[in-house]
């Protein structure tokens, strides 16, 4: 008895292939391309609270500030605050421990200098809040 193997997806992929050849993208046409970056980026964290550490599920507060050191130093930009009580940016919500927060201090922040982020959280049933340590060096990750 013979068998008969028939493969298919090879022609398929011989196809996209030559329609991709046949019709370059040209990036510098692109809307992305074309429009300004912005001075905003994303930060992600991971909060952990108690003894031994558990994942925060809570809605909490937020400040961050931009340092020129890892340690003392001249504070950069504004501070800015995500408080669920004054309304200031929108909340930050923890959910299993993670948060993502955009953050933006604005133009000229960012000039090639070496720069870290202060944070500090309270979250409900904190008394204060609380400077999270050591401060987090900021490493460039360009248009990601």
């Amino acid at each position: 008895m013979k068998r008969i193997v028939m493969i298919v997806g090879l022609p398929v992929l011989v196809a996209v292939g030559t329609l991709l050849r046949a019709f370059p993208r040209d990036v510098n046409q692109s809307p992305a391309a074309l429009s300004p970056v912005g001075t905003a980026f994303t930060y992600q964290g991971q909060l952990e609270k108690g003894s031994p550490p558990a994942p925060v599920n809570a809605t909490c507060d937020f400040e961050f500030s931009l340092w020129d050191a890892d340690s003392l130093g001249n504070q950069i930009g504004p501070t800015l605050v995500y408080d669920v009580a004054a309304g200031n940016l929108d909340p930050v919500t923890i959910t299993d421990g993670l948060f993502t927060v955009t953050l933006d201090f604005g133009p000229a922040r960012f000039t090639g200098e070496a720069r870290w982020l202060e944070i500090e959280v309270q979250c409900p049933g904190d008394a204060v809040a609380q400077m999270l340590a050591p401060r987090q060096a900021i490493t460039a990750a360009p248009y990601a």
